[in-house]
């Protein structure tokens, strides 16, 4: 059994499974753009907050007290900060790359660097990245490093981001199965037009129904209308031609059947048999001639769908009419004349129907 193709299967399908793909890369990509934005916005605030704290030791009194005992000063012990261990470490070196003060965690394991600004790099007994914030004061006799793990940022963006984007992703389900709900409606429409048609008889000549259609699918049910409608002419003017053929026929034939009854009949009556044989002759291109009217006006709508129009001279017709009448009008002593009182407007037409 083959396979169906795409553009075989039904169109509510389609639509539900195209509009799931695009739903689903729409999600995609608002959830990168939303982490490098939150990224961005969170690498600034914490670089602030690394810049402010920075300022704010390189301002304190703590400052004076170490310029003063430079050396000689004894580390007093610092109090633990309440907030996460990762959220920010600190120390101050001398330009010898001496700790003299530190948040006694994680600032004590930096790496001195005397560089000025921001930097990444690891700190020691830790393999992961530390981005530490480098700030001189007084004149350059002191280094203030202040940092923070990248890691703690990264971990503090996933959750922002994905802890927003995950209430849309469980609901993307619910959301999938209402669209093709709706989609499985709206289509209905389309499924009756088709049974409709599917049930229709041959002789079937009625309209379709354009009830709660959709613009885009009304003009597909207006045009089956109007082939249903030109169908519907098409098979009564077929009947009519029957019926005008078959009556049309009766007559040529009975006078053939009498001229041949005539022919048989007339025994050593040369003179006789002559004529009811030319009498036939004449009938049978009658009716030869009557089958080919017949025949174009089966496939006649307008006079545009005859080929090979020709002008039509009445005035070369009429006598070879009353030649073929004229045995008739004989029988029945009736005379005929044509008289010539002026020349009728020249139309186009097929000499076949016109005779």
């Amino acid at each position: 059994m083959k396979s169906l193709n795409w553009r075989n299967r039904s169109l509510s399908f389609r639509l539900i499974i195209t509009l799931s793909l695009v739903s689903v890369c729409v999600w995609l990509l608002s959830t990168t753009v939303a982490w490098f934005q939150v990224r961005k916005e969170v690498n600034q605030m914490f670089d602030a907050q690394q810049i402010l704290f920075a300022e704010r030791l390189a301002s304190s009194d703590l400052r004076n007290i170490l310029i003063g005992h430079h050396r000689e000063f004894k580390r007093p012990p610092f109090k633990k900060a309440r907030f996460d261990d990762d959220a920010l470490a600190f120390a101050i070196f001398t330009p010898d790359g001496d700790i003299v003060l530190s948040d006694g965690e994680n600032g004590e394991n930096f790496i001195f660097a005397p560089k000025k600004g921001f930097s990444k790099s690891r700190i020691r007994g830790d393999d992961d990245e530390w981005r530490i914030f480098w700030l001189p004061v007084a004149g350059g006799r002191l280094m203030i490093a202040v940092g923070q793990e990248q890691e703690y940022r990264d971990d503090l963006i996933n959750q922002m981001v994905f802890g927003q984007m995950w209430i849309w992703f469980a609901s993307l389900p619910f959301l999938l199965a209402a669209l093709g709900l709706i989609i499985r409606k709206e289509l209905r429409g389309l499924k009756q037009i088709g049974e409709q048609v599917a049930q229709r008889t041959p002789d079937d000549t009625s309209l379709l129904k354009t009830d709660n259609l959709p613009s885009e699918v009304l003009p597909l049910i207006q045009s089956l209308n109007q082939f249903f409608d030109r169908t519907s002419t098409m098979l009564l003017r077929e009947r009519r031609f029957t019926s005008d053929a078959a009556h049309e026929l009766r007559s040529p034939l009975a006078a053939l059947r009498i001229q041949t009854e005539v022919a048989q009949i007339a025994g050593e009556d040369s003179i006789l048999r002559e004529q009811a044989l030319d009498n036939l002759t004449k009938g049978i291109d009658r009716a030869t001639q009557l089958v080919e009217q017949l025949l174009t006006l089966s496939r006649l709508d307008n006079l545009k769908e005859l080929d090979n129009l020709q002008e039509i001279h009445w005035e070369q017709l009429i006598p070879s009419l009353i030649g073929e009448l004229y045995f008739h009008a004989e029988k029945r002593q009736i005379d005929i004349q044509f008289e010539e009182d002026g020349i009728p407007p020249t139309k186009k037409g097929s000499l076949c129907c016109s005779r």
